[in-house]
């Protein structure tokens, strides 16, 4: 698997006020969290995530660099990153720091390939789980796993337990989740009233408006 270099620095202070600094800066604010050891505050150069995000998933590699020689560099997995909704832009990164010859677990999206035959049957498919959770070594991180659908028919579906297996990795997400179904052609509300052609609806005759008259109650 590729690993993919960011350049990261330590990060000298905290706070709202520090990190806003930061980012006007062009760094943003991490934190990368590891087994059995403390965090470590770091900063991201925000130009190199943002086009490292357009390649990267949550098996990713990266490998954060921390001075120009690469004498000091972290492997790590992104866990999480938060945006500002406002200016779509990343505010902060969380990594989690890893080890080539230490299990990690991750979780990995679903791709569905082939058409169902149900579909040319006029059913629907409808995707239901999206993503499993798996553990393996960080170099047999997969980038998705692959699931074929084009033997489904209508009301046919697939679980976890038909991914196909890889021995370099164990699936954590229980094998009866359903994956995806074929749903059937939805069908004609019976509530809806059929037109007639050529037929004529007669309104109710409209009561007559009583003027200068009095009603009984009224008396």
């Amino acid at each position: 698997m590729e690993q993919l270099k960011l350049k990261a620095r330590k990060r000298e202070g905290t706070g709202t006020s520090y990190c806003r600094k930061v980012r006007r800066e062009g760094w943003i604010p991490a934190v990368l969290y590891g087994r059995g050891s403390d965090a470590v505050l770091l900063e991201v150069d925000r130009l190199e995530f943002n086009k490292l995000a357009m390649r990267a998933g949550y098996t990713s590699l990266i490998n954060l660099a921390l001075d120009n020689n690469g004498e000091e560099a972290y492997l790590a997995l992104i866990k999480e990153s938060k945006e500002d909704n406002f200016h779509k832009e990343y505010i902060h990164v969380d990594f989690y720091h890893v080890k080539l010859d230490e299990k990690v677990t991750a979780k990995v999206p679903i791709h569905l390939h082939g058409e169902a035959a149900g579909i040319k049957e006029g059913g629907s498919i409808e995707h239901i789980l999206r993503e499993v959770e798996i553990e393996a070594l960080p170099l047999d991180l997969p980038d998705h796993l692959t699931l074929d659908v084009t033997n489904l028919k209508i009301d046919d579906s697939l679980t976890v337990a038909d991914i196909p297996r890889n021995e370099k990795i164990d699936i954590l997400t229980q094998e009866d989740e359903v994956i995806v179904v074929v749903n059937p052609p939805r069908k004609l509300e019976e509530a809806e009233v059929p037109v007639v052609e050529g037929a004529v609806v007669e309104a109710a005759p409209a009561q007559p408006e009583l003027v200068g008259r009095k009603t009984e109650e009224q008396e």
